[in-house]
């Protein structure tokens, strides 16, 4: 199989200015999710004891950690006294991964604090101030010089509790000399609030969703008083001991990287938050704050500054309040049932209040300023649109509709079906072919309940599109990206296959090819009309719990796309440039292109040279066609037709199947001022060498019109009996499937495959070789595509055969149990035994399913295939068009079966050949002798049918160009390489 990358190739236009973007709709291209504070997490802050998060006491270093006493702790969560012999002590990046540590933490490191105290950091070399004691205002200087590999212990030791320590700081070092300095600032200067690389790391975007920061997820905060004030000790970690969340990053911590790297600001606000928490929280982006209250009006040198003038606040209330997976979504489902509303209705609700309460407080010359975002459910266009009416009705309609916009199609369950054979070697082509599987199922329309070819394989469902279109709102993501994690593999039981399948979907998220399948769903998400893309995250740790940072270290490189950079960092960088020169599909400048091809185009048969132009028209000035990713054959390919910029060749021999025999083609046409189109199409691989029947399930609901007969594919001399249902099965409606449902149980457990075979729970077809002869189907390959569309339709599937029986012991392939419902394809071969070796008549196939419960889920067959091993069958020769230049006036004799072939190998003939336009032809020396008419040059064709010997037969056309001499031994070879260019 091959796959066609792409994404490389925006690596020439990574280096671009933000200000020349051209931002749909007035929003910028990619927003930034932050990760959180902790711990184990970044060199974020200037300040590493930021992200310590508590104060522990412990009796000794070297035993675990724990909290022996609970510290006592003043209103911003530093120490006020020290029991004698149980220091307190933090540990600033202890957990953070060694890369981080490397690059981040070693060189020189300044502790300081106000009041009088004896701090010290741990496992680093002192370098100057007081070693030990009690210190007034104190300074130490340390120098780390394995971070790797000593992690950092900040230790207090004693404290004078009548002038205990405040503002401490433990400053990290200098990217600019490590070694030598700190980034402590200077006497009479302002602090750093954060670390300089990683300012480099998030200035490159517009706008910073901070929902990880904040903790939105399962907050407890209600009143003001319960929020982290910018003056706190720790931006991450409890900062209330009557409280079990953290309590999130100050939010002045907040504006201030919204101003340093001039961003926008998207707060989701806690769902609980009273309407003073709302109230106070609106002042503070506005005016700024003291660390504690938040000024109610502007202030000259405010301490902690408000967000800039030139930046606007986006809106959202809490985050997915429409997920039963977090506190706050169980919350909203419950209040809402509780007041008569809809989900939807219920989150609309709050939000408008929510906007209410900071427009009022921001008034009418700042509200412009105020972005309303409607939090939307990416796959339930009701919940959105019960959200956005709600809203209407309280005089709020959101500015933005807000989804995720994840890709990962469930590539890690196919992974772990390959065996750990295939995952625990991470070698470039298992990485690759994963890629493969998961572009197949981005290309091919194979995403969440749907079926194949319904144009929802990634990106953005219609439905969500159809919203924005009906109220006038651009499509904005809160999230989204690679969303791939193995949590439910990688657990105790499960060792170490769990942790080798984890190893190998964190390889898979590096290098060119994520980039590549990170391109495709981009621009899925672009014919569906999105506004901006939302990162999630900038960096994080890569685990079984998912690979969500597009940095794994704050200083991973970015320069290219080899493993050990950051190539999904790379990508968004490359994507804003290259978006900075194409207009939004709601907005264009003129006449708009669009490709002329339809959806499907026709099949191409394995071995049979294939030819399809994608043209494209309309739109102002030149137009260019790109290739943004195809899963064809080997042996097929997609490039710019040479001197038509403006179309793609799909051409070539395929000579292998691939997948469930669906090829796919995604392509986007540019006019001259930037107008964009896109253009999916698809087309079936049929026949190939033993190949007897290939089911055709497009069209309007196959089984609704039993039996369904329509093949891509049947062997000559074959017959087909057509899809029926069995006795048990009930069919529905739906196309480019055979959907049918059965009659299970209430418990998944007593829905078995003898409890299947006896209701007649299976969908059935027929195959009969030609009257007077037999088949040979030991080692027969079978292959059969089915998914689940109801949530508790069969979870297994059974293949039976009339050669063995169907009674329960005889099936001869039970695939293993699938939660997706995603289609998925089960190969198996049939038996090698004699009783398979000579089957004269009909051989039934059924496909029973089970492991389902309740009545009425449908599943749909999608597709079917039979392939003998052992062919004993005459198979159909293959004519291939032929190109000649012959000279004028004279017989030439063209071997037109020089290019053909035949599956059995069986020698071939010239049949017959068709009279010409202007010469004659003969068949002379099983080859065709042609004469040229009258005429000094002249281009003639004719038809020629060949035989394999055994009654099968084919034809091709023959293409002449006759030349006079001298000129035939001057341009020949010219033409001739012209005329297999025009067929390639």
């Amino acid at each position: 199989m091959r796959i066609h990358h792409t994404a490389h190739a925006l690596a020439a236009v990574s280096i671009f200015s933000v200000s020349s973007l051209h931002a749909a709709h007035g929003y910028p291209e990619v927003q930034l999710g932050l990760g959180g504070i902790a711990r184990h997490g970044q060199v974020r802050f200037a300040n590493a004891l930021y992200t310590a998060g508590e104060w522990v006491t412990n009796a000794s270093k070297w035993s675990s950690w724990k909290k022996i006493l609970e510290p006592q702790l003043d209103a911003n969560g530093f120490p006020l006294y020290v029991e004698p012999g149980i220091p307190v002590t933090a540990l600033p990046h202890y957990d953070t991964s060694e890369a981080e540590r490397t690059n981040m933490c070693k060189g020189r490191f300044t502790l300081m604090w106000q009041g009088e105290a004896d701090i010290r950091l741990q496992n680093a070399t002192f370098v100057s101030g007081t070693v030990t004691g009690v210190v007034l205002d104190g300074r130490r200087e340390y120098l780390n010089s394995d971070a790797a590999g000593n992690r950092m212990m900040v230790y207090i030791y004693a404290i004078n509790s009548n002038n205990p320590p405040r503002n401490i700081r433990l400053w990290v070092p200098d990217p600019a000399d490590p070694m030598n300095k700190s980034l402590a600032p200077a006497a009479g200067q302002p602090e750093p609030l954060f670390h300089p690389t990683y300012l480099g790391v998030v200035k490159p975007f517009r706008l910073f969703r901070f929902m990880d920061w904040l903790g939105a997820n399962g907050s407890k905060l209600v009143d003001w008083s319960d929020r982290r004030p910018g003056t706190h000790c720790f931006m991450g970690g409890q900062n209330l001991t009557n409280k079990t969340n953290t309590g999130g990053v100050a939010y002045e911590m907040c504006v201030a990287l919204c101003n340093a790297a001039g961003a926008d600001m998207w707060l989701c606000v806690p769902h609980l938050a009273t309407d003073e928490y709302l109230t106070n929280l609106a002042r503070l982006v506005l005016y700024g704050s003291d660390g504690t209250n938040p000024y109610a009006a502007p202030t000259p040198s405010p301490v902690y500054p408000p967000l800039g003038t030139n930046q606007r606040v986006f809106v959202e209330f809490s985050n997915e309040v429409w997920n039963p997976g977090f506190s706050q979504g169980n919350w909203a489902y419950n209040q809402s049932v509780a007041l008569g509303l809809t989900w939807g209705q219920f989150a609309g609700r709050q939000a408008s209040r929510v906007w209410s309460i900071f427009e009022s407080v921001w008034g009418a010359e700042n509200t412009q300023r105020i972005v309303r975002v409607g939090a939307g459910r990416a796959s339930d266009a009701g919940y959105c649109r019960a959200f956005i009416n709600e809203a209407i009705t309280n005089g709020f309609k959101p500015h933005i509709l807000s989804i995720t916009a994840y890709f990962g199609n469930d590539i890690e369950t196919w992974v772990n079906a390959q065996g750990p054979a295939f995952f625990t070697n991470q070698s470039a082509a298992n990485i690759r072919l994963a890629h493969r599987e998961l572009q197949r199922r981005l290309l091919t329309g194979v995403a969440g309940s749907s079926l194949m070819n319904d144009d929802t394989g990634g990106g953005i469902d219609l439905s969500i599109r159809n919203v924005c279109l009906q109220y006038g709102l651009p499509l904005v993501n809160y999230e989204g990206g690679p969303s791939i994690y193995t949590a439910g593999y990688d657990v105790p039981a499960n060792q170490p296959t769990g942790q080798w399948l984890t190893s190998f979907m964190m390889e898979f998220n590096r290098g060119p090819d994520m980039a590549d399948s990170y391109n495709i769903n981009m621009n899925l998400c672009k014919l569906r009309g999105l506004t901006t893309h939302a990162m999630f995250v900038d960096v994080s740790n890569w685990g079984k719990n998912g690979q969500w940072g597009h940095k794994q270290y704050i200083a991973q490189p970015t320069n290219d796309y080899a493993r050990e950079s950051a190539g999904k960092y790379k990508f968004m960088i490359d994507w804003m440039g290259e978006q900075a020169r194409i207009r939004h599909i709601d907005e264009p400048l003129g006449s708009v292109p669009h490709f002329d091809a339809d959806y499907v185009l026709p099949a191409a048969e394995i071995g049979r040279p294939y030819k399809a132009d994608v043209t494209t028209s309309g739109g102002d000035g030149a137009r260019t066609a790109k290739l943004i990713g195809a899963y064809v054959a080997d042996g097929i390919t997609v490039a710019p037709v040479p001197g038509a910029a403006d179309r793609l060749r799909i051409g070539g021999t395929a000579t292998n199947n691939i997948g469930n025999g669906q090829c796919a083609v995604f392509a986007r046409v540019l006019d001259a001022d930037g107008d964009p189109a896109w253009g999916r199409f698809v087309f079936k691989l049929t026949g190939g060498n033993g190949a007897i029947v290939e089911s055709d399930f497009s069209g309007d609901s196959p089984a609704l019109h039993q039996p369904w007969t329509h093949s891509y594919f049947l062997a000559p001399g074959f017959t087909s009996s057509g899809w029926r249902a069995g006795a048990g099965a009930s069919t529905h409606a739906g196309s480019n499937s055979f959907i049918f449902s059965f009659a299970l149980p209430a418990s998944e457990s007593a829905s078995t495959l003898a409890r299947a075979i006896t209701n007649g729970d299976y969908v059935t077809l027929s195959i009969a070789p030609p009257a007077g002869t037999t088949v040979d189907l030991r080692n027969a390959e079978v292959q059969f595509t089915v998914g689940q569309i109801g949530y508790h339709a069969p979870h297994r599937f059974a293949v039976l055969t009339s050669v063995g029986g169907f009674t329960n012991g005889a099936q001869v392939y039970e695939s293993r149990r699938f939660d997706s419902e995603l289609p998925e394809t089960f190969t198996f071969t049939l038996p090698e035994t004699p009783a398979y070796q000579r089957l004269a008549g009909s051989t039934e196939f059924r496909i029973y399913g089970y492991s389902g419960a309740y009545t009425g889920h449908p599943a749909g067959l999608n597709s079917f295939r039979l392939t003998a091993r052992n062919v004993t069958f005459n198979q159909r020769p293959i004519a291939v068009d032929d190109d000649a230049v012959v000279p004028a006036q004279k017989a030439t004799a063209i071997d037109v079966l020089a290019n053909d072939t035949d599956w059995d190998g069986n020698a071939l003939a010239v049949q017959s050949v068709g009279a010409p336009l202007h010469g004659s032809a003969a068949i002379v020396s099983n080859a065709v002798q042609y004469t040229p008419g009258e005429g000094a040059f002249v281009t003639d064709t004719f038809v020629y049918v060949m035989n394999d010997g055994h009654g099968g037969t084919d034809s091709a056309a023959v293409s002449v160009i006759v030349l006079p001499e001298p000129a035939f031994i001057v341009v020949c070879a010219t033409l001739l390489a012209w005329t297999r260019l025009r067929r390639a």
